[in-house]
């Protein structure tokens, strides 16, 4: 899990459950190999590639996902 007040987080390739809390400030992920839950009150989220399931809440802002698959 990684929180964070302010300020941006950036994870590279991931693999298993990712969960992000942050009250602002941008979030990007490359690639997710396993489940990922976005948590923020004003934050804008990046989604590079997903794998598995996104789960997002967040009071404003947005929310990108520029590829999405799921395996066989």
């Amino acid at each position: 899990m990684v929180k964070s007040a302010s300020g941006a987080v950036r994870l590279g390739d991931v693999s298993g459950l990712v969960v992000v809390k942050t009250a602002s400030g941008a979030v990007s992920v490359g690639e997710a190999a396993g489940d990922i839950h976005l948590i923020g009150a004003s934050s804008d989220m990046t989604i590079e590639r997903t794998l598995a399931t996104v789960a997002v809440k967040i009071a404003s802002g947005n929310v990108r996902i520029a590829h999405a698959a799921r395996g066989s």
